[in-house]
This record gives C-alpha cells, structure tokens and sequence, in this order.
C-alpha cells in the first residue's frame, strides 16, 4: 500500500495516460521517468500539491495560536480589525518584519518567518482562504516545488520591500545602534517601542 510499485502501469503526472512503470520517457508527451520510480502513486495520493496547501496551512494556524499563547493577557479584543489579535511582543519574538526588527535589531531572517504570522482572526481567515483557493492551481500548474519556492520567494521579497519601504519613509534611526546592541541584545522586554 505505502511501498514502491516495481511493475505495472501508472498514470503520467503530466498527460494522464497509462504508462509502464519502468518507462524511461512517456510515450504520449515525453515527460521523463512519467513513474517516478514506481513512487507515482504513493505521491498521488498526497495530492496535487503534495502536501504543501496543508503543511503551509496547519503551520501558519500553529504560529498563530503560539502567538497567542506566548501572552495571553495582550490579546486584543477591541474591534473587528482586532479580534484575537497577538501582542506584538509576541509576533516580534516569532519573527515579525519590519524596519525595527529588520535594521535596528539585525533581525534579517524576519523576511523569511513573517509570511507564516498573522495579526488577528480575520486576517488568517482571509490569508488561509486565499491559500486554500489559489495553493492548488499554482501547484498544478507549476508543480508543488515550484509553489513553495514561489510562496517563500514572494515573502522575502514582500516584506524586504516593506521594511526598506519603513526604514526610507519613517526614517527608523539606526545610526549608533549597532554598538547598543552588541552590549545587550534586545530582551523581550525591549520590544514595547514596536
């Protein structure tokens, strides 16, 4: 059931026709290795996208009730925009971007984890929608490998561009931080100016 199938025929992940598993090149289209080496059907079943709608689902919902969690008494319920919305000192401490996180703090690798956060219960409803309804296409039509290098892609790209856009507009002053810095790294304490 789970195992490799080493005979047969299996369906080519690109024209949907039958082809032997052992073939080198589909005869229809001329995909190469169309039975992933007897893997094809095991790799079906997780789905088109192989798995990647769920896995970036169940971790953007698991960061967001760990935003919560991280303090509990700081969630906002002041309005509709701010339903169940995590403290900053907790989106600061998972990884939220910025120009302070971003050029006061060193805090580069924020691009990469802020695209898994979110700031209230609206805003994961709506992201995860769009998730769960433009995930599938874009791994169909560039494959599921080729999803999560866009996805990762367009998250580093976004927020590097929104940070630099805060550091030019606002003028985050970063000027002699650098040495403050080295004598004591930023505390969870430190992060009420965000």
């Amino acid at each position: 059931m789970f195992g490799r199938q080493k005979s047969g025929a299996t369906i080519c992940p690109s024209c949907g026709k039958l082809v032997g598993v052992q073939e080198q090149e589909c005869f229809y289209c001329g995909r190469r290795n169309p039975g992933m080496w007897g893997f094809s059907a095991l790799l079906r079943r997780a789905g088109a996208d192989f798995g990647f709608t769920s896995i970036i689902t169940w971790g953007c919902i698991a960061l967001y009730i760990a935003s919560l969690a991280l303090d509990p008494r700081a969630i906002g319920m002041n309005g509709l925009s701010s339903i169940l919305s995590p403290s900053t000192k907790s989106l600061f401490l998972l990884g939220a971007s910025g120009a302070i996180p971003v050029f006061r703090y060193d805090r580069w690798w924020t691009v990469l984890s802020a695209g898994w956060l979110h700031a209230n219960l609206l805003h994961i409803f709506f992201n995860l929608l769009w998730l769960r309804q433009l995930a599938p296409a874009v791994s169909e039509l560039y494959g599921a490998s080729r999803a999560f290098v866009i996805y990762t892609a367009a998250s580093i790209v976004g927020f590097l561009l929104s940070s630099l856009a805060g550091y030019i507009f606002y003028g985050i002053p970063v000027i002699g931080a650098r040495h403050s810095r080295l004598a004591h790294p930023p505390q969870f304490s430190d992060c009420w100016e965000l």
